[in-house]
């Protein structure tokens, strides 16, 4: 009987995230959004009116052969993957909101700091496509803002599963939770190697 109450308790609260789905993803979205806005201009007017010294790129897609070009994209994507794994598994603690607040938070700061080097001619290392290295940059963050609303989401209903012992639900969401992870982060990742590409040319 106990055992009855409780999946029933759970299949009511899975019903009820279910119907205020689209409402979370939205709320969290804007959140993290707003995070990402704010230290976005932050970094950019420190970068723009601070003396920041000149940097230069890690990546050089251009110069040297295929392989190298292949290999310093490898190299500049290593961030964008320790990201991604924080993000992760980050959705199977209680965590998840804050973390996911903090790496979007991050991801502003960072477009901020590039805007503001590139704005400053201060940066080096660069093409001539850099600003459209910049959108790239904020096109893939965009999509990494909604993975992070997703993962926000999923945690919720994981760690509620998880505490309750429903073993079958848990691993069904845990497996429905991965897929849609892997597709939104391939999404992030393709923009980002095109962002490599175009802030070299």
């Amino acid at each position: 009987m106990k055992r009855s109450l409780k999946m029933n308790d759970t299949e009511n609260y899975l019903a009820h995230v279910k119907s205020e789905l689209w409402k979370r993803l939205l709320r969290s979205f804007l959140c993290f959004f707003a995070g990402f806005f704010v230290c976005l201009a932050l970094s950019y007017a420190v970068f723009k009116t601070a003396d920041c010294g000149r940097y230069f790129v890690a990546a050089n897609v251009s110069g040297g052969g295929i392989f190298d070009g292949i290999k310093s994209t490898v190299v500049s994507l290593v961030p964008c993957a320790l990201e991604m794994l924080v993000l992760y598994f980050s959705a199977y603690s209680s965590l998840c909101p804050i973390i996911s607040a903090l790496l979007c938070s991050f991801r502003g700061a960072s477009l901020g700091a590039l805007a503001g080097l590139i704005s400053k001619n201060t940066l080096g290392g660069i093409g001539s496509h850099s600003n459209v290295a910049a959108w790239l940059y904020f096109a893939a963050t965009a999509v990494f803002i909604a993975l992070a609303s997703m993962s926000a989401l999923y945690s919720g209903v994981l760690t509620y599963t998880f505490s309750r012992d429903e073993k079958l639900y848990y691993r069904a969401l845990s497996a429905e939770y991965t897929k849609c992870f892997l597709i939104c982060s391939g999404a992030v990742f393709i923009i980002s190697c095109a962002q490599t590409v175009f802030i070299a040319l």
